[in-house]
């Protein structure tokens, strides 16, 4: 399954709460699941400075979300001590990663190349991110006569 995210800018628990809710119906499909969550897994390594007390509810919402539907984060796991941005505030001249490319577990090994590209026309940075499925065994065809 597919899901694009837009979450709000300020901090709201309830958000990520109710797509919870909403894909747990779906628990079993794997999930990729992509967008601005308008929050950091790890301020530590995903922002510039981590001064807003908000962050750190946004940063727990997002973190049980995760677990609850058994995300990875495969930028993270190919980069894991990098500091890569995907969104510029010139308001707080800060830069953070709060756009992601979230996958269920079982298909971080199709995942063979993940990049945050360069903020061009945007205050975000795209991702991209390359997933080879599994090879699906297709059906032999029975021959018929025309």
């Amino acid at each position: 399954m597919l899901v694009s995210i837009y979450a709000p800018n300020e901090p709201d628990q309830h958000f990520l709460n109710n797509i919870c809710e909403k894909l747990l119906q779906f628990s079993n499909l794997d999930v990729v699941i992509g967008g601005d969550f308008n929050a950091s897994i790890h301020p530590q390594l995903d922002r510039s400075s981590s001064s807003n007390p908000s962050i750190a509810m946004s940063t727990s919402s997002l973190n049980r979300f995760i677990t609850e539907l058994n995300l990875t984060d495969p930028w993270r796991i190919h980069n894991p001590y990098t500091k890569g941005y995907t969104f510029y505030s010139p308001r707080h001249k800060s830069f953070s990663r709060i756009d992601y490319i979230l996958v269920s577990a079982p298909l971080l090994q199709y995942i063979f190349n993940i990049v945050i590209l360069p903020i061009l026309i945007s205050d975000h940075s795209p991702i991209i991110c390359n997933i080879t499925p599994a090879t699906a065994h297709a059906k032999p065809r029975r021959w018929r006569f025309n």
